[in-house]
């Protein structure tokens, strides 16, 4: 007879393969990198010629 697992346990399993992994790091890389270059926003926008705002 088969070893009856409860369903969080399979549930957990079937969603924390490789292609989950995958995805949750590109996304966090994504956005690590562009909350990254959020403080060179007002330095590139000062030299396009825009003036400083409050």
């Amino acid at each position: 007879m088969r070893k009856e697992e409860s369903i969080p346990q399979l549930t957990l399993r079937n969603i924390l393969n490789r292609d989950f992994a995958l995805g949750f790091f590109a996304c966090f890389a994504f956005l690590a990198t562009n909350t990254a270059l959020y403080p060179t926003l007002p330095i590139y926008l000062e030299q396009l010629g825009s003036s400083p705002g409050v």
